[in-house]
């Protein structure tokens, strides 16, 4: 199933770089269809988040709201994974999705909380609290997770300065900017 995803991935990939969205759009239908005939597993949960994601890009905001809804519903209470990652990566499309409509202070506590999600993630992949990772310099276990936490915080701090929450959108800036100056300085080379 991983490699059928792999590969579904992919290709899902190529058509969004060679221009052919309307044929990823139905790729990505199909996909998430056959998925859900399955077992419920991080891979239909990624095509479920996609497809929303597609829904709230045609002009269904709502309906893409209540679909991210559902899915981190169901991720929350799903036994048949660990579904820790895509839980946040989901919280994460719902704060963005939102942002994206102009409702950014309903944005703000969800973003917020993907946040606290992603500062799990790096404990859990890397065996400590993201400060005390850049504090060591040993970025290399927790590389995804600390690049996604950068991420999540940059698109709070969007959504509180459009909220109008200026200094508080500066502080979350400013934490995200560390984080990725910090885990590229491991990156690069001289």
């Amino acid at each position: 199933i991983r490699e059928a995803a792999a590969l579904g991935d992919t290709f899902s990939r190529y058509l969004q770089m060679s221009g052919r969205l309307r044929e990823r759009e139905a790729w990505l239908a199909m996909l998430k269809d056959a998925t859900q005939q399955g077992a419920f597993t991080a891979e239909a949960a990624n095509y479920e988040r996609e497809d929303a994601w597609t829904r709230f890009q045609q002009g269904d905001p709502q309906g893409a709201v209540k679909q991210l809804q559902a899915l981190i519903a169901r991720l929350r209470s799903t036994t048949e994974f660990d579904p820790s990652f895509p839980l946040a990566t989901s919280v994460v499309a719902l704060g963005r999705l939102l942002d994206h409509a102009g409702a950014s202070s309903q944005a703000v506590p969800i973003l917020q909380e993907a946040i606290g999600l992603w500062e799990a993630q790096v404990e859990k992949v890397g065996g400590k609290p993201w400060e005390s990772i850049l504090a060591t310099g040993d970025h290399a276990k927790a590389a995804l997770e600390l690049g996604n936490l950068s991420e999540t915080m940059s698109g709070l701090a969007h959504a509180l300065s459009s909220a109008g929450q200026h200094e508080e959108a500066l502080e979350v800036a400013e934490k995200a900017l560390r984080i990725g100056d910090q885990r590229l300085d491991g990156d690069r080379t001289v």
